[in-house]
C-alpha cells in the first residue's frame, strides 16, 4: 500500500520561468518612475491649481476694494455736482485744500485695476468722462474763486454729471456686493 500511495503523490517539479529576476527587477524599476513621474504630475497640477485660485481670490478681492471706493467716490461727487447746480455758484470757501470736494484720491489709486478688469468700454469712458468733469471743474472753481456764478450751461450739465455719477456709483458698488462677473456688465445697469 505504500507503494501505492508513493506512487500517486506528484512531487513539484523545478519551477523554471522564462523570465529572469533581472528582467522582473528592470520592470519594477520602470513601473517605481513612471509612477513617481505621475505622482509629480498631479502634485504639480494641484499646487498650480491652487496658485491660480489663490490670485484670481486676490483679484477678486482688490476689483471689490476698488469698485466700493471709487462707487463711494463717485457718489460724493454726485452730490457735490447737484449741490453747485442748486447753487448756481462756485463754493462759500476756497476749495484748494478741501480734498473732500470733487475727491479723485481712489479713482488715482484705483483705476488701473479698474481698467484691467472692466469688460465694458462704454462704463470705462463714462467713469473717465465723470472724473475728467470733475478735474475741470474744480481747476474752474479754484480760478474763479468763492462765489463765483456758474456758466449758463452749468447748471444743466452738471445735473447730467451728477446723474452719471450716481448711477456709475450704484453700478460699481452693486458689482463689489456680487459676484466678480457683475463687473463685465455694468453698463447695462448704469444705461
Amino acid at each position: 500500500m505504500a507503494a501505492q500511495v508513493a506512487d500517486a503523490v506528484v512531487l513539484p517539479r523545478e519551477h523554471t520561468s522564462r523570465v529572469s529576476p533581472a528582467i522582473w527587477g528592470f520592470i519594477g524599476v520602470l513601473t517605481g518612475g513612471f509612477l513617481s513621474v505621475l505622482k509629480d504630475l498631479v502634485v504639480e497640477r494641484r499646487r498650480e491649481f491652487r496658485d491660480r485660485d489663490r490670485e484670481l481670490r486676490a483679484e477678486n478681492a482688490e476689483a471689490r476694494i476698488a469698485c466700493r471706493l471709487v462707487g463711494e467716490e463717485l457718489d460724493t461727487i454726485a452730490f457735490n455736482f447737484s449741490t453747485l447746480a442748486q447753487l448756481g455758484c462756485t463754493p462759500q470757501r476756497e476749495i484748494s485744500e478741501d480734498a473732500a470736494f470733487l475727491p479723485m484720491q481712489d479713482w488715482e489709486a484705483h483705476k488701473a485695476v479698474l481698467a484691467r478688469l472692466l469688460d465694458d468700454m462704454e462704463t470705462w469712458e463714462q467713469l473717465a468722462i465723470v472724473y475728467h468733469n470733475a478735474r475741470s471743474l474744480r481747476n474752474r472753481i479754484q480760478m474763479d474763486g468763492p462765489k463765483a456764478p456758474l456758466p449758463q450751461w452749468g447748471e444743466e450739465r452738471l445735473a447730467e454729471d451728477a446723474a452719471s455719477a450716481r448711477a456709475l456709483s450704484v453700478a460699481l458698488r452693486s458689482a463689489a456686493a456680487g459676484p466678480q462677473s457683475a463687473l463685465g456688465v455694468l453698463a447695462a445697469r448704469h444705461a
